[in-house]
């Protein structure tokens, strides 16, 4: 009896120890996979697009692409994890590329991005002997400031394509390395504000087509005292039109060099206000009516000995004596025999070095500073400003008074901003309280006393549009948008 009693204990304890499940840790599972949902638009209309090519990536991996259904929706799935994204409209139609980042680490993410369909501005380029141009470099500046330009080359047939947004541009063509091709704007026009305005906003641009000119070169070396002058201004001005000075900068040696198109031309070269040197007309000239012509119709080389002369210096600050920096502080004749400006510094210190003569001296302060452009001292116009006599080192504290800041947009009647027109504020004296003109975005800023104005705006380079006048009255800071009409309605 005590033995089967024995056999049932012994069996009752390998039967419990038999039922008890070992430990183990569960098999490893791969985490569910994310979704990314994007829905592609058009940034002007805000319609879907259809086609639209999608893909992502991780840093690390494979990418996975879909395109956009008729209500421009596409999904795509993955491990979780940071993504690249990349969308592309339809192959058939230019579209410009949108990158985004999607944070998918934790779950699914949703994008929504807008597509800005490209227009295409486009030509040709050839020289002035009616040979095709390649690798010439076609760029397209909107007239957004702040936007960069769009840059193409050219082929080997002198064609060019430039896909931009939708905007308004004008198209800036120069040759390659080595061609001796004077650069323009399109077309035919040598600076920005006579360039034809280029409307990209609904359509592309075709033919626009340009004939660079080939070029001379003048060269040389600027000195002073033997030694050699960096960051000299060498400026050179055509006798053929009444054209802005196009300037060329010494380097370190005091070399400089600059293509131009063969014809007469005025070379003036300007120091830089670190040295006590006078500008110099060519050649040998200190002042315009000295200068000599400059025969361009070959390579020319010329070099410039400067010379010393006295410097009037001092510090400029506004008319709560605060000092004044980046302003420019002018020094010239009555009858303008070439106008010197420097800048003020961080002190508002400012240093001209000229020729002895009387002259009158203005003052114009840097952009959005609130503060007005006159003459010393407190003098409006350049009628009534005082002499100042420079025969030796002199010092002249100059102060600048404060007031309104008058900004706006010239545009005309199809909203093409005007570059270049003219805008005056005139208070009914004999000259204009303030005068300006437009940049490439037809934008303009002015500085006046609070008043009644008569306000005129003159485009420039532009044959079919004419000026406007209207009367405003200034009290505080204003903004005006401007439309100049047609010459026929």
């Amino acid at each position: 009896m005590r033995r089967v009693l024995l056999l049932v204990a012994v069996c009752v304890a390998a039967c419990t120890s038999s039922a008890t499940p070992p430990a183990f840790s569960p098999a490893p599972t791969s985490a569910p996979n994310v979704v990314l949902r994007v829905l592609v638009t058009q940034s002007v209309v805000g319609t879907p697009v259809q086609g639209a090519h999608v893909c992502a990536a991780r840093a690390t991996g494979p990418e996975r692409c879909a395109d956009t259904g008729k209500d421009g929706a596409a999904s795509v799935d993955g491990a979780p994890g940071t993504y690249f994204v990349r969308v592309n409209g339809p192959s058939e139609q230019r579209w410009q590329e949108a990158d985004r980042v999607a944070d998918m680490a934790t779950g699914d993410a949703a994008l929504w991005i807008e597509l800005t369909q490209l227009h295409r501005i486009s030509g040709r380029v050839r020289d002035d002997a009616g040979a095709n141009v390649a690798g010439a470099e076609a760029c397209a500046h909107p007239t957004k400031v702040d936007d960069p330009p769009v840059c193409a080359k050219s082929a080997a047939d002198g064609t060019y394509a430039i896909d931009v947004a939708s905007g308004i541009y004008r198209v800036e063509v120069t040759g390659a390395s080595g061609q001796r091709l004077v650069s323009q704007w399109a077309r035919g026009r040598l600076f920005l504000e006579e360039a034809d305005v280029l409307d990209a906003r609904k359509s592309d641009v075709p033919d626009v087509d340009v004939n660079l000119i080939h070029g001379n070169v003048v060269k040389g070396t600027v000195t002073f005292g033997g030694q050699p002058v960096e960051d000299a201004q060498v400026c050179i001005r055509t006798l053929a039109a009444p054209l802005p000075w196009q300037c060329e900068r010494t380097d370190k040696k005091g070399n400089y060099a600059g293509l131009r198109e063969p014809g007469q031309y005025y070379v003036w070269t300007v120091p830089p206000g670190n040295i006590a040197a006078i500008p110099q007309w060519y050649d040998r000239g200190l002042t315009g009516v000295d200068s000599s012509v400059l025969d361009l119709t070959r390579d020319r080389t010329v070099n410039v000995a400067l010379t010393g002369g006295p410097t009037v210096s001092g510090t400029l600050r506004d008319s709560s004596g605060q000092v004044v920096q980046g302003a420019l502080v002018c020094i010239d004749t009555a009858f303008t025999t070439g106008r010197i400006c420097r800048e003020s510094d961080g002190n508002g210190h400012y240093a001209i070095t000229t020729r002895p003569e009387t002259y009158i001296i203005s003052v114009y302060p840097p952009a959005h500073s609130g503060l007005i452009a006159e003459y010393w001292s407190g003098r409006r116009t350049w009628v009534d400003a005082d002499d100042f006599v420079l025969r030796s080192d002199r010092t002249l504290d100059l102060v600048v008074q404060k007031g309104v800041i008058v900004t706006g947009t010239v545009k005309d009647v199809r909203g093409i901003p005007l570059a270049g027109a003219t805008v005056n504020l005139n208070d009914g004296q004999i000259y204009a309280a303030a005068a300006t003109d437009t940049d490439s975005a037809g934008h303009f800023e002015a500085v006046v006393r609070p008043g009644t104005f008569t306000l005129e705006v003159f485009p420039s380079f532009v044959p079919n549009v004419i000026g406007v006048s209207q009367t405003i009255t200034v009290r505080s800071s204003m903004d005006l948008q401007i439309t100049l009409p047609d010459i026929t309605p």
